[in-house]
């Protein structure tokens, strides 16, 4: 009963946010389209870049501490 009452919130929420979009939906699609990219960007791009630049300094730190204490 409580799983179907979330999914009639979830219609009712949707359609009142629909009528004040209503002369807005090239604006509201670049939003959902930003949204999307920026997800994709801080969630695969990002990590990506940072693992180049931990791997660098892993491969030169670990090695130099390893030489100084043998």
């Amino acid at each position: 009963m409580k799983e179907k009452e979330k999914k009639n919130i979830a219609v009712r929420v949707f359609k009142s946010y629909t009528k004040s979009f209503s002369g807005y939906w090239f604006l509201t699609c670049l939003i959902f389209i930003f949204y999307g990219l920026a997800s994709l960007i801080s969630n695969t791009i990002t990590p990506l870049f940072y693992r180049e630049i931990i791997d660098i300094i892993a491969k030169n730190g670990i090695e130099g501490d390893v030489m100084k204490k043998s």
